[in-house]
């Protein structure tokens, strides 16, 4: 029996854009359904499938699929919509009763921005996450007042995504500082969150734009001040950093002049006592003391004021007060403002932190005592948790675990927490910090979240951990999902979250202020801090998989890696290639041997670079090495185009390494090495971007040489994915 498909005919038929919408939402709920029916009936996630055992690589979220998976969905739901029309029938978008929803909906979400109330950064990363780009662009003001809240909070990495996003909504128009103040806003906002994550250049140079432009409010010369005032302080040269400070002082100077023509109390305040400040660590205490009086005077007013202030305006107020009494040498009177700025500000721990560091600053130029000011500051600790007895179970030490843990976190005033939730121990810690209020809790798992399931699904003799497990989820402030499960190197997994973590918290401790502690179940019980990581022999629940024969000549170990292409090769003449291929990996060859005894691996492939290092020191002084000899040295010289630049990305795990039978030579593999060869591609010309686990595992190892400065989120080709990458650039630069 011979079978003929006859399918109908819709060639002819033509979506509409409402219609075309629907195709993508249509096709994840496909893989939704199907994917609950394969689970119901047993089936699991698998590399390859095996009816037999019931396995399949699809069971997984949808955003993950392949690509050709995810066409052949989008496939299915396109010609069954073509078929409904082809048949008569009318598809329309419920256009009467879905706008009045969205508009009540992000009416609340601006109201709960809008309102003084603090709002915890769990809910602003959920509004973040949940957020239509659609719905949004008609209500653009919605980024302005998140990226507020996550600036004060403390986030200037979140807050970068989120105005970069709302920025997106003016491409392509005509804008000036005349014609759209919430453009202004959302790129001064841009500006301080640059400037906030260390990316001073690029702040600066946003911040320029608009005064070029001819923006001389006080918010932008206040930021554009702050951007000279961090490049004073991060200068070594004394000279050097006499100039910036003049030119900060300058910024602060002249907002502060337009502010109180203007009678703007506010920019005035803010700007004046900045202003004073900067006189006094140029040296001029005179200078400093005659505008420090004068900001007193205006705070004074603006507290008589009977016009309805916000409480943040508020705390700020009382936070010039206390500096301007610090120049002028009241210490008691400085104390008593910044303990009412503090209890104002609540939980805004990026507010607090900056007051406490400019109280510092000014402390010390004035010749001050500051034993009465760090009482001023309540700023939370930062804990890193990882148990000894991971495996305690239900035992009576566990429980007492669970009762101890909560009281000793609040006598060490940890508010945020990282922790990598593996373990009975971990579940205690994670729960524990949950249970007290505003405490920020990250979680970093060496393996998958389904991978972490199914080792609480297995584990027994705790029949309700997942259920705990799935709770923590849910509440947790962040989650870091860094690897998979392999056979073949999971110490390098644990490892390698540990030392992730640890940078993690880290560079979170640099940007609070805050000191970070690195705990384990033991120190807890003991209310004690100890300074180092205790671990146990990480196999605290046992994953079982089937044997697999790996290699006897394959390892796995954390290396970093960098790959680099140098742009407009492909548009190189034939003698020119040969050149290139010459002079270009002649010089390149003298600059990486230095660096022979950390190299593992080396490829070139025309204009492709790829070095994989066991030390990732050496990984980044080539990286800058190599960019600075590709952007200064002089190609013509070698008949070569000067347009040659290089771009270059790095980023650390665990790979493998391996022998490669066919090139007869040792190779790697391993998906972090398919992430940093993707994120080559999308690196600027002439720039280095690093991963965020690489950023991270530079900080847990003290690595300095180079400043990491947030770029913000990046898809990354070909389906891998979206993830933080920072600019790489060298101190001082």
């Amino acid at each position: 029996m011979k079978y003929h498909p006859d399918p109908l005919d819709t060639s002819e038929v033509k979506l509409t854009v409402p219609v075309q919408e629907l195709i993508e939402k249509i096709a994840r709920n496909i893989h939704e359904v199907w994917a609950s029916r394969r689970m119901a009936e047993g089936w699991q996630w698998g590399n390859v499938r095996d009816d037999a055992t019931r396995r399949h690589p699809c069971l997984i979220p949808y955003d993950e699929l392949p690509e050709s998976e995810r066409e052949y969905d989008r496939a299915t739901v396109t010609e069954t919509l073509k078929s409904v029309i082809a048949l008569g029938f009318h598809i329309e978008p419920p256009a009467a009763v879905e706008k009045p929803f969205q508009e009540a909906n992000l009416s609340l979400i601006a109201k709960q921005l809008s309102s003084p109330e603090p709002v915890h950064l769990n809910d602003l990363q959920k509004i973040w996450e949940t957020h239509s780009p659609e719905q949004w662009a008609a209500y653009p003001e919605l980024y302005r007042l998140l990226a507020e809240r996550i600036i004060r909070i403390g986030e200037p990495l979140l807050a970068y995504d989120v105005l970069s996003s709302g920025l997106q909504n003016f491409s392509g128009k005509d804008l000036n500082f005349s014609n759209d103040a919430l453009w202004i806003r959302l790129r001064q906002m841009l500006g301080l969150s640059l400037a906030q994550s260390g990316a001073t250049a690029r702040a600066q140079h946003i911040l320029r734009e608009l005064y070029d432009q001819g923006l001389r409010d006080g918010e932008t010369l206040g930021i554009l001040g702050r951007t000279y005032k961090d490049l004073a302080m991060g200068e070594t040269n004394p000279e050097t950093r006499i100039y910036w400070l003049g030119k900060a002082f300058d910024c602060y100077f002249e907002a502060y002049a337009v502010s109180q023509k203007n009678e703007n109390k506010d920019d005035a305040y803010y700007t004046g006592i900045n202003a004073a400040t900067l006189a006094l660590l140029r040296g001029d205490g005179s200078q400093a003391r005659r505008i420090a009086h004068q900001v007193l005077t205006i705070c004074r007013a603006c507290s008589r004021d009977i016009s309805p202030e916000t409480t943040i305006s508020s705390y700020w107020r009382d936070a010039s007060s206390a500096e301007a009494y610090l120049i002028l040498g009241d210490i008691e009177a400085a104390v008593h403002c910044y303990n009412t700025a503090v209890q104002k500000a609540q939980n805004n721990f990026r507010d607090i932190s900056a007051m406490k560091r400019q109280a510092a600053l000014i402390a010390d130029h004035a010749h001050l005592e500051t034993a009465h000011l760090e009482r001023c500051f309540p700023l939370p600790q930062i804990g890193i948790f990882v148990p000894q007895n991971a495996g305690s179970g239900n035992s009576e030490t566990a429980i007492d675990e669970a009762i101890i843990f909560p009281e000793r976190l609040k006598k060490l005033n940890i508010g945020i927490a990282y922790v990598s939730v593996t373990s009975f121990t971990d579940i205690l810690f994670a729960e524990a910090v949950l249970s007290l209020r505003d405490t920020e809790l990250h979680v970093v798992l060496p393996f998958s979240i389904e991978e972490i399931r199914h080792l609480f699904e297995t584990t027994r003799g705790n029949d309700n951990l997942l259920q705990r497990f799935e709770f923590i989820m849910q509440k947790a402030t962040k989650l870091y999902e860094l690897s998979y499960i392999c056979a073949l190197g999971n110490e390098q997994n644990y490892e390698f979250s540990t030392a992730f973590t640890t940078g993690m918290a880290t560079l979170r401790g640099r940007w609070l202020n805050t000191h970070v502690h690195y705990l384990d179940d033991q120190c807890l019980k003991n209310a004690e801090c100890g300074t180092s990581f205790h671990r146990n022999d990480c196999s605290t629940i046992h994953y079982q998989e089937q044997p697999v024969d790996f290699p006897d000549t394959a390892s796995r170990h954390i290396y970093a890696m960098m790959f680099a292409d140098v742009k407009n090769y492909s548009r190189l003449n034939e003698n020119q290639l040969l050149l290139f291929a010459h002079h270009f990996m002649d010089h390149t060859a003298r600059m990486i041997q230095p660096f022979s005894q950390s190299l593992i691996f080396k490829r070139t492939t025309g204009d492709g670079f790829f070095f994989v290092f066991n030390n990732l020191s050496d990984a980044l002084d080539f990286a800058l090495v190599f960019r600075k000899h590709v952007t200064e040295m002089n190609w013509p010289d070698f008949g070569l185009p000067d347009s040659l630049t290089v771009r270059i990305s790095l980023d650390a795990g665990p790979i493998f390494s391996y022998h490669d039978k066919v090139a007869d030579s040792t190779d790697v593999c391993g998906k972090y090495v398919i992430r940093a060869a993707r994120m080559e591609p999308i690196t600027p010309p002439g720039e280095i971007y690093a991963s965020e686990s690489f950023a991270a595992l530079a900080a847990s190892r003290g690595v300095d040489q180079a400043e990491f400065a947030y770029a913000g989120r990046i898809r990354l080709p070909k389906d891998f994915g979206i993830i933080p990458v920072y600019h790489v650039r060298p101190l001082n630069s």
